[in-house]
């Protein structure tokens, strides 16, 4: 038996070190402000621009208030400040500036951004359609996404070791997501938001599809990913915005064997693009 048993050990003292911040940023876009639900929001996102920095986003409300009260590593770096805000699948981001370097021992303080008292995102809609043929026996498409990119954005810091806020800092500039789309012929029809660009503009994508399972295949086992295409095409001027037509996709599926077990994997094809 262990001459240590019930005895107290010690050892020693934690101290966390907390960001303890606020501030109010007010957050529209187009002069209307958000609806703040699960397609209208904005957060306030904090982190230090190095290597494995620490990241935290706070909510802005509607009046505009944030704070966040959170343990970060301790570091005299200054803390950078980003804004992101979603409506209708746009993604609107701005970098901000406060009034002074802030540091983390340097905290429990009101935060002011002098270049942006408020936020009002610029936003065009676009709209238009794509269509989806399917190569399966199935004839039967589950989902598709189209996420449209913007090439300029930049990762300030290597986001991947926090995949939950990946969307402050990708190259997305706004996404359409169909589950389930019931449709005849192919066609499908889609609207998002989406950050202002002047004409003419070359408008690039990524589509995304995928196919339903099936209990056809002998052997198929779990569930089908999808590899997704990128394509682009160019909006001339604002009398188009609401009639792009992203082109025509095929959606296949190839299937592999692995022992007892068999798997698809949906990918696809570029038919007729833009046409």
């Amino acid at each position: 038996m262990s001459e240590f048993k019930n005895e107290d050990v010690d050892i020693g003292i934690i101290d966390y070190k907390n960001i303890q911040l606020s501030g109010n940023l007010p957050i529209s876009i187009n002069g209307e402000p958000l609806a703040y639900d699960d397609s209208s929001y904005a957060n306030m996102y904090i982190y230090q621009n190095i290597p494995n920095s620490f990241v935290v986003p706070a909510n802005i409300q509607l009046t505009g208030d944030w704070s966040i009260d959170a343990y970060v590593p301790a570091s005299t770096e200054a803390l950078q400040f980003r804004v992101m805000a979603v409506k209708n699948g746009g993604k609107f981001r701005q970098d901000l500036i406060p009034d002074n370097a802030i540091t983390i021992p340097n905290t429990g303080q009101e935060v002011f951004f002098p270049s942006y008292p408020n936020i009002d995102f610029k936003a065009l809609t676009i709209s238009g359609t794509v269509k989806l043929t399917v190569d399966t026996s199935t004839k039967n498409l589950y989902s598709y996404s189209i996420r449209f990119i913007d090439t300029d954005l930049t990762d300030p810091y290597n986001y991947s070791n926090y995949p939950f806020l990946q969307n402050a800092w990708d190259n997305r500039v706004a996404t359409v997501y169909e589950d389930k789309p019931q449709t005849g012929d192919g066609l499908y029809y889609w609207e998002t938001l989406i950050p202002e660009f002047s004409f003419p503009h070359n408008l690039i994508f990524n589509l995304y599809a995928g196919l339903v399972e099936t209990a056809e295949i002998p052997g198929f086992q779990g569930t089908f990913s999808g590899d997704g295409i990128i394509s682009n095409v160019t909006v001339a001027d604002a009398a188009g915005l609401n009639t792009i037509n992203l082109g025509t996709f095929s959606v296949k599926r190839r299937y592999f064997k692995e022992g007892a077990y068999s798997y698809g994997q949906d990918y696809i094809e570029s038919v007729v693009a833009n046409k």
